[in-house]
């Protein structure tokens, strides 16, 4: 219903507590959109950083009638992980309600090469944790901007997958956009998230089963040094052994079959 609900922005924005926003939705907003014929779409509360979104949730969730018109926690990455909030607010809501992560943004590096790699594992670390805590699906803020990182009208520039260059009529397909492939390409939807379990913390992983019956494993390597590993099926001790595997160092890559 509005773009962060507790921030002080320098763009048009309103504040909203938890009572104004159930307010505004169950009294104003859900019967106009009935009124319109458009009583099918979705309205997602809070969309604001992970940190906060429990205590919103289970504000919204106690008003019954509030909680009837809610379809789904919108949220960003600003405060950083909060994949715990991320994962009890599921445990709130229940299955029945999305979780979408609808914004989030790296800052703007002048096209600097240097950068692009930690804003690539950034989009991979939170891709990885939201869907692992129990989103249902990820949205990048800007896919594209121009050379400067706007447009913007009070000067929020930011980075993006991909940069276009208007004076030399070029675009710059950056690294965060092939890191994003490795979910959006692989990832069908209508998906559902499978068990995965790694014998160390330094390999971040998440597994899919498609609607087509076919598996996609996403294997993010952040760390300095190369990481072997065994990619089993099942448990160690009954399942099936399937291949020896690496992931080198600062790599990322998915597994489809």
């Amino acid at each position: 219903m509005q773009n962060e609900t507790q921030a002080r922005q320098t763009w048009e924005s309103c504040l909203y507590t938890a009572e104004q926003e159930a307010d505004f939705l169950t009294n104003h907003l859900k019967p106009a959109l009935v009124r319109a014929g458009l009583g099918d779409v979705k309205v997602f509360v809070w969309d604001h950083n992970k940190e906060g979104m429990l205590d919103r949730a289970r504000s919204i969730m106690r008003d019954s009638k509030c909680a009837k018109a809610v379809d789904g926690i919108a949220f960003h990455w600003y405060s950083g992980d909060h994949f715990d909030a991320l994962r009890a607010t599921r445990d709130l809501v229940g299955p029945d309600r999305e979780l979408i992560f609808t914004e989030g943004c790296d800052f703007y590096s002048a096209g600097d090469p240097y950068w692009e790699l930690p804003h690539a594992e950034h989009y991979a670390r939170e891709i990885i944790g939201d869907l692992e805590a129990g989103a249902n699906g990820i949205i990048d803020w800007n896919i594209l901007l121009d050379s400067s990182g706007g447009p913007n009208h009070v000067g929020n520039f930011c980075d993006a997958p991909i940069m276009y260059d208007a004076s030399e009529g070029k675009l710059s397909v950056r690294l965060p956009f092939h890191y994003i492939g490795h979910f959006s390409r692989f990832v069908e939807p209508g998906a559902h998230r499978m068990l995965t379990t790694q014998y160390t913390s330094d390999l971040e992983c998440c597994g899919f089963v498609n609607p087509n019956g076919s598996y996609a494993l996403i294997i993010l390597n952040r760390t300095d040094r190369d990481i072997g590993f065994d990619l089993t099926w099942e448990s160690k001790r009954l399942g099936k052994h399937i291949a020896p595997l690496d992931a080198p160092a600062h790599s990322i890559q998915t597994l489809y079959w």
